[in-house]
């Protein structure tokens, strides 16, 4: 009977390590559920900041075109919207800033 007990020993084991592998697949099933999630999230938050930046885009340049209307008195061409913020602030006479506002 030795012969018996070994065999029924070995498909003990075997019946074991089957279950161990089941439990295995399963977990990296719901890691791989996971992960297509992420993925889904982090697709779905691009676009959306994809067209956070084209409306942010259209704003700064209807922005820069209203102030381009305006002209600064002294300014030269060169301070014009052509050279953005830099060149405003120039012509204002501030050196890289506004300046600061008064406390209240």
């Amino acid at each position: 009977m030795p012969a018996i007990d070994r065999t029924a020993e070995l498909t003990r084991n075997v019946a074991a390590a089957c279950r161990e592998q089941a439990a295995g697949v399963d977990q990296m099933n719901r890691a791989m559920t996971q992960v297509e999630l992420v993925t889904q999230r982090n697709a779905s938050a691009a676009e959306e900041l994809s067209a956070t930046v084209e409306e942010i885009t259209a704003s700064a340049e209807s922005l820069r075109d209203l102030v381009a209307y305006f002209r600064v008195e002294g300014a030269r061409a060169e301070h014009g919207p052509a050279n953005g913020a830099r060149g405003a602030a120039k012509a204002l006479g501030w050196a890289s800033r506004p300046p600061a506002r008064a406390a209240s």
